[in-house]
């Protein structure tokens, strides 16, 4: 197998990258629903009680808890950008994985990958560990490219995770 892809990596496909992670997915939504239970309960008291600056704090304490894991990955982003200004080229074959971009070349073998997380727009492969090697995302390659590299992952049962 030997696929190739090129891709601009944007800032809404960085995202998806960051939360193709299903332990920050989880993080994402149960502070979201932490937050929004939040402000539910602040707005309930301020309709049926007298209004406080606690509520006023528990306000803005839901919205930081909505908030902050975008605003991570935002942080993240403007950091990283300059690595991504240029496209980027991944390459899977079935000796290892490579992404080429600005800042050189990240190669991984087959051999020293611990597992491969197979999410929804990407693949993140980790060494052993759980130490993140790099993140390949799926929009970089073409559908036919994409399923044959899912179909080499099922295929090689010992790192697909």
């Amino acid at each position: 197998m030997n696929a190739m892809g090129e891709l601009r990596v944007d800032y809404g496909v960085f995202r998806r990258m960051e939360l193709n992670d299903p332990r920050l997915l989880i993080r994402t939504v149960v502070a979201r629903v932490f937050g929004l239970v939040l402000i539910g309960s602040a707005g309930w008291q301020a309709v049926t009680g007298p209004v406080s600056v606690q509520l006023l704090y528990m306000w803005l304490a839901g919205l930081a808890f909505i908030g902050v894991m975008e605003a991570l990955i935002g942080f993240e982003w403007l950091m990283l950008r300059r690595q991504y200004a240029e496209p980027v080229r991944y390459q899977v074959t079935s000796q290892g994985a490579a992404m080429h971009g600005v800042r050189g070349t990240k190669q991984v073998a087959w051999t020293d990958v611990a597992r491969v997380q197979r999410g929804r727009h990407a693949w993140t492969i980790k060494k052993a560990f759980g130490v993140e090697a790099f993140v390949i995302p799926r929009a970089a390659f073409s559908p036919e490219d994409s399923r044959a590299i899912n179909d080499f992952f099922l295929a090689n049962p010992e790192f697909a995770g």
